[in-house]
Protein backbone atom coordinates (compact mmCIF):
# COMPACT_ATOMS: atom_id res chain seq x y z
CA UNK A 1 0.00 0.00 0.00
CA UNK A 2 1.35 3.29 -0.83
CA UNK A 3 1.82 5.79 1.40
CA UNK A 4 0.27 9.02 1.30
CA UNK A 5 2.57 12.14 1.11
CA UNK A 6 1.52 16.16 1.86
CA UNK A 7 2.00 18.75 -0.48
CA UNK A 8 5.24 19.35 -1.59
CA UNK A 9 7.33 22.18 -0.04
CA UNK A 10 7.46 24.02 -3.19
CA UNK A 11 3.70 23.77 -3.20
CA UNK A 12 3.47 24.95 0.45
CA UNK A 13 5.64 27.82 -0.54
CA UNK A 14 3.39 28.56 -3.23
CA UNK A 15 0.17 28.32 -1.27
CA UNK A 16 2.04 30.59 1.82
CA UNK A 17 2.45 32.93 -1.03
CA UNK A 18 -1.01 32.80 -1.86
CA UNK A 19 -2.45 33.39 1.12
CA UNK A 20 -0.23 35.91 1.67
CA UNK A 21 -1.28 38.24 -0.84
CA UNK A 22 -5.06 37.28 -0.72
CA UNK A 23 -4.61 38.49 3.45
CA UNK A 24 -2.31 41.83 2.08
CA UNK A 25 -5.16 42.61 -0.77
CA UNK A 26 -8.55 41.95 2.08
CA UNK A 27 -6.39 44.29 4.36
CA UNK A 28 -6.41 46.90 1.55
CA UNK A 29 -9.64 46.62 0.69
CA UNK A 30 -10.85 46.77 4.54
CA UNK A 31 -8.69 49.72 4.91
CA UNK A 32 -11.83 52.60 4.23
CA UNK A 33 -13.80 50.95 7.16
CA UNK A 34 -10.98 50.15 9.69
CA UNK A 35 -10.04 53.75 8.95
CA UNK A 36 -13.79 54.80 9.77
CA UNK A 37 -13.47 52.18 13.17
CA UNK A 38 -10.07 54.40 14.32
CA UNK A 39 -11.43 57.97 13.95
CA UNK A 40 -14.57 57.02 15.36
CA UNK A 41 -14.31 54.28 17.81
CA UNK A 42 -12.02 53.60 20.63
CA UNK A 43 -12.30 50.41 23.11
CA UNK A 44 -15.05 48.86 21.41
CA UNK A 45 -17.03 52.09 22.14
CA UNK A 46 -18.13 55.13 19.86
CA UNK A 47 -16.61 58.11 20.64
CA UNK A 48 -19.55 60.12 19.53
CA UNK A 49 -23.20 59.51 18.74
CA UNK A 50 -25.82 61.34 17.41
CA UNK A 51 -25.89 64.85 15.60
CA UNK A 52 -22.02 65.14 16.96
CA UNK A 53 -21.15 61.60 15.29
CA UNK A 54 -23.38 62.64 12.14
CA UNK A 55 -21.15 65.90 11.50
CA UNK A 56 -17.81 64.37 12.10
CA UNK A 57 -18.39 61.34 9.66
CA UNK A 58 -20.03 63.88 7.33
CA UNK A 59 -16.82 65.98 7.12
CA UNK A 60 -14.48 62.69 6.73
CA UNK A 61 -16.97 61.40 3.75
CA UNK A 62 -16.00 64.67 2.03
CA UNK A 63 -12.41 63.91 1.70
CA UNK A 64 -13.38 60.19 0.52
CA UNK A 65 -15.35 60.99 -2.51
CA UNK A 66 -15.86 57.40 -4.59
CA UNK A 67 -14.83 55.52 -1.34
CA UNK A 68 -18.01 56.91 0.96
CA UNK A 69 -21.32 57.77 0.58
CA UNK A 70 -23.45 59.06 3.68
CA UNK A 71 -27.42 58.64 2.48
CA UNK A 72 -30.40 59.71 4.90
CA UNK A 73 -32.98 57.96 5.90
CA UNK A 74 -35.92 57.21 8.93
CA UNK A 75 -35.66 54.92 11.34
CA UNK A 76 -38.89 52.51 11.90
CA UNK A 77 -40.01 55.37 14.46
CA UNK A 78 -39.81 57.99 11.44
CA UNK A 79 -36.82 59.85 13.42
CA UNK A 80 -33.86 61.11 11.17
CA UNK A 81 -30.91 58.80 10.84
CA UNK A 82 -27.68 58.47 8.33
CA UNK A 83 -26.16 55.60 6.69
CA UNK A 84 -22.43 55.68 6.10
CA UNK A 85 -22.23 53.19 2.88
CA UNK A 86 -17.99 52.20 2.38
CA UNK A 87 -16.95 50.65 -0.93
CA UNK A 88 -14.35 47.68 0.35
CA UNK A 89 -12.15 47.21 -3.03
CA UNK A 90 -8.73 46.47 -4.32
CA UNK A 91 -8.23 47.93 -7.27
CA UNK A 92 -10.85 47.35 -9.62
CA UNK A 93 -12.00 44.31 -7.25
CA UNK A 94 -15.20 44.34 -4.65
CA UNK A 95 -15.30 42.79 -1.29
CA UNK A 96 -18.22 44.63 -0.68
CA UNK A 97 -19.41 47.40 1.21
CA UNK A 98 -19.17 47.90 5.27
CA UNK A 99 -22.12 50.34 6.46
CA UNK A 100 -22.99 51.78 9.13
CA UNK A 101 -26.68 53.00 10.47
CA UNK A 102 -26.55 56.10 12.61
CA UNK A 103 -29.84 57.63 14.46
CA UNK A 104 -29.26 61.40 14.83
CA UNK A 105 -31.17 62.03 18.41
CA UNK A 106 -31.58 59.82 21.27
CA UNK A 107 -28.29 58.90 22.28
CA UNK A 108 -28.97 55.30 20.50
CA UNK A 109 -25.15 53.57 19.37
CA UNK A 110 -24.67 52.92 15.57
CA UNK A 111 -25.20 49.57 14.09
CA UNK A 112 -22.77 48.36 11.59
CA UNK A 113 -23.37 45.48 9.17
CA UNK A 114 -21.49 44.61 5.97
CA UNK A 115 -23.18 43.87 2.10
CA UNK A 116 -21.25 41.11 -0.21
CA UNK A 117 -21.63 42.25 -3.70
CA UNK A 118 -24.38 40.24 -4.64
CA UNK A 119 -26.31 41.06 -1.58
CA UNK A 120 -25.18 44.95 -2.08
CA UNK A 121 -27.10 44.19 -5.79
CA UNK A 122 -30.10 42.95 -4.57
CA UNK A 123 -30.43 45.78 -2.48
CA UNK A 124 -29.82 48.24 -5.61
CA UNK A 125 -32.21 46.69 -7.62
CA UNK A 126 -34.99 47.20 -5.11
CA UNK A 127 -33.85 50.77 -5.29
CA UNK A 128 -34.16 51.14 -8.81
CA UNK A 129 -37.89 50.11 -8.85
CA UNK A 130 -38.59 52.75 -6.53
CA UNK A 131 -37.11 55.23 -9.64
CA UNK A 132 -41.06 54.30 -11.42
CA UNK A 133 -43.22 56.31 -9.17
CA UNK A 134 -43.36 59.45 -7.94
CA UNK A 135 -42.70 60.75 -4.72
CA UNK A 136 -45.34 60.74 -2.10
CA UNK A 137 -46.03 64.24 -1.34
CA UNK A 138 -45.08 65.95 1.84
CA UNK A 139 -47.19 68.73 2.77
CA UNK A 140 -45.68 72.08 4.15
CA UNK A 141 -42.54 70.09 2.89
CA UNK A 142 -39.77 71.36 0.26
CA UNK A 143 -39.90 69.67 -3.39
CA UNK A 144 -38.32 66.36 -3.40
CA UNK A 145 -35.24 65.90 -5.62
CA UNK A 146 -33.80 63.21 -7.25
CA UNK A 147 -30.27 62.31 -7.60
Amino acid sequence: MRKESGPSPADRRRWVAGWAEIETRLRRARGISEEFRRQFRAGGRWKWTGEELIERVERWARRRKGDVMVCRCSDAFSAPSDIVVMIQRDGRHLLGAACCLIPRGGGRAPLEFFMRPDEALRLGEALRVMEAFKPWPQPGGPPIRRG
